[in-house]
Order: structure tokens, then C-alpha cells, then sequence
């Protein structure tokens, strides 16, 4: 078991100067150098077309429905251990083609190349190179997304909570205390704030 994860683990962590931080509007995360990931393949396996090689085996594109075109590659990743050649290692990548931005419509020249870079990338994640910043951007993305939702819900049941609170007079407020069995507005559920709404004749 430990053979297995031995180039994995002399791998998963990335040098600081190969790494670069983004933020693409909804999630942080962290890039990782392409030529890092090459030098890793030849140190380990050897030169390029002799210890590893990689073949593009489809390009494409697609448009949104924002107008915006999106460049994809598919690529398969060879490398040779013990004088022979592995299964093909499958990675797909993809950039911004053609993007709108305020002043009109931008094209990127190079999004086939970033396209088969980021391909390339994948098929050394499933070698363990550079796992650890996946690990974390997975995490982040995941962390990122749960609280995008946690602050939907809370923005939502704060409207159930004022909507309750303006049904209720103060005078009133220990005796519904008492009845749902909490200590403060905060405590309520959203099933029980709409509970309390449609008793007192509003609308959720």
C-alpha cells in the first residue's frame, strides 16, 4: 500500500514559487505551474516523448447562452515504469475562448493552449501531482458554496422573522416564547416563524 503512495506522496505538495493564487468571483483557490508538473513527469519518468508524452485527442468548442465560446481539450497522458507504458491517462481542460466584457466582446488566442494545459494538469492530478492544492481547492469551492447558501437561507428567514415580529405585539412575545418553548426571536425555525405568519393571517 505504501509503494503505491510513495511518488504520490513525494508529489502532492507544490514548491511555493509554482503556485499562484485566484479568485474568480466565486471561489478562492490556488493554480499550479504547468512546467512544475513537466519537470516532476521528467525527473521521475525522463525526458518528454522518451519516459512520458501526452496526445491531444479532441478539441472543441462551446457557446453559452450568454454568447460567450468556451475552448475545450482532451488529452491522454503516457508515461513508462519499468520499460513500459502505462495505460492512457485521460484529462480534460477547457478556457474562455470568446468572453463579454463591458467595452464588447474579447477573444483569447492562447485559450487552446490553456485549454490543453489545464488537460494536462488533470491527468497529473490523477497521478498525485499537486494533490494537496486540489484537496484544498475542492475544499474551498465546497466551503465557498455552503456559505453562499447559509447566507441565502439566513437573508430568507430573517424576512420570516421580521414578518412574525410585525404580526406579534411585544406584549405578546413571552406567551409565544413559552408556547414554542425558546428563550428569543433567534431561536425560531423557519418551518415555526411560518407557522406563526399564517396563524396571525400572512402570507409566505
Amino acid at each position: 500500500m505504501e509503494k503505491n503512495l510513495e511518488f504520490w506522496n513525494k508529489y502532492k505538495e507544490v514548491p511555493a514559487n509554482a503556485l499562484k493564487s485566484f479568485d474568480n468571483g466565486r471561489f478562492k483557490g490556488t493554480d499550479i505551474n504547468t512546467m512544475w508538473r513537466m519537470k516532476v513527469l521528467t525527473e521521475t519518468y525522463g525526458k518528454c516523448g522518451f519516459g512520458w508524452y501526452f496526445k491531444p485527442i479532441r478539441l472543441w468548442t462551446e457557446t453559452t447562452t450568454e454568447g460567450e465560446i468556451f475552448a475545450f481539450a482532451e488529452i491522454e497522458l503516457f508515461i513508462k515504469e519499468n520499460g513500459e507504458w502505462s495505460m492512457p491517462i485521460s484529462g480534460t481542460g477547457g478556457n474562455k475562448l470568446l468572453r463579454n466584457t463591458k467595452s464588447g466582446t474579447s477573444s483569447s488566442d492562447e485559450a487552446y493552449k490553456m485549454a490543453v494545459t489545464d488537460a494536462i494538469g488533470v491527468a497529473c492530478r490523477n497521478l498525485g501531482i499537486g494533490a494537496d492544492v486540489y484537496w484544498e481547492n475542492d475544499k474551498t469551492k465546497y466551503t465557498e458554496e455552503i456559505k453562499e447558501t447559509k447566507q441565502k437561507t439566513i437573508v430568507k428567514e430573517s424576512s420570516f422573522l421580521k414578518m412574525a415580529k410585525d404580526l406579534i405585539a411585544e406584549k405578546d412575545y413571552q406567551n409565544l416564547f413559552n408556547y414554542y418553548k425558546v428563550n428569543s426571536w433567534e431561536e425560531f425555525t423557519e418551518t415555526q416563524l411560518k407557522d406563526i405568519i399564517k396563524k396571525k393571517g400572512g402570507k409566505v
